[in-house]
């Protein structure tokens, strides 16, 4: 077995552990660990199918000779295996959210929705997001973005139907990051989409970060562009006494 050979089995297999047991102990490490185990979580199944291909070319070239290459085979076909276990614990996850909504609301659930608005919320997964995770349909939404809250030089994104809406219900998102990383942009998009297009207005606001900003500097922010939303949502179509809070 080469020595690309065996990296390439040492990342499977270590990529494969961060997933079921992210390393904690270093805080140093743990964003590293976090950010690997985040992707290839995530993507469970394109990483399992990514392995398949790669390791059939390399049998097929002979690269896993020896005692050594069948051990690093059976090491790596086993790290594909636990990640499709991963991936189907995913879709299988189902079942359990469905058992929450109807504790949580009732069984009977879905037939308190209109009509129009049962139709329109889609009752099990998206396959084509399934397969083309990045991919974005804008169809129907009108992204409006970099949008001033009037603080601190911070601004916020609007999502919102390109059909006329009126007092429509609002979604303010604030992304993750432990008060310290990411944006308004990237976080969240499937769920701003989805709910646009249900009819929502939806907004993800920006805030100062760590280390510059201190606490209780985050909070400060959250509460200026709730305060924003309330005042002038309603110029877009939503309805300021309606605001659902998520992040």
């Amino acid at each position: 077995m080469s020595l690309l050979t065996l990296l390439f089995v040492i990342i499977v297999v270590a990529l494969t552990v961060n997933v079921y047991a992210p390393l904690k102990s270093s805080e140093r490490l743990m964003g590293l660990t976090f950010g690997l185990g985040w992707l290839t979580g995530e993507l469970a199944g394109h990483a399992a199918i990514t392995i398949v291909l790669i390791t059939s070319i390399i049998a097929a070239g002979e690269g896993f000779e020896g005692f050594i290459g069948w051990v690093g085979l059976l090491a790596t076909l086993m790290a594909c295996g636990a990640l499709a276990r991963f991936h189907w614990q995913g879709l299988s996850i189902g079942p359990l959210v469905e058992s929450s909504l109807q504790q949580g609301l009732g069984k009977a659930y879905l037939n308190t929705l209109l009509p129009h608005h049962r139709s329109a919320i889609p009752l099990g997964p998206d396959r084509d997001a399934m397969v083309l995770p990045f991919k974005r349909d804008w169809t129907g939404i009108d992204h409006l973005k970099d949008v001033p809250y009037d603080h601190a030089n911070l601004k916020l994104d609007i999502y919102r139907p390109t059909r006329a809406v009126l007092n429509a219900p609002v979604l303010m998102h604030i992304h993750g990051g432990a008060w310290k990383i990411g944006d308004k942009y990237g976080q969240a998009l499937p769920l701003m989409q989805a709910m646009t297009r249900l009819g929502w207005i939806c907004v993800s606001i920006s805030y100062r970060l760590s280390p510059k900003a201190t606490f209780p500097d985050h909070i400060i922010d959250c509460k200026a562009a709730l305060a924003w939303t309330k005042r002038h949502i309603q110029d877009y179509g939503g309805d300021p006494a309606f605001i659902a809070v998520t992040g």
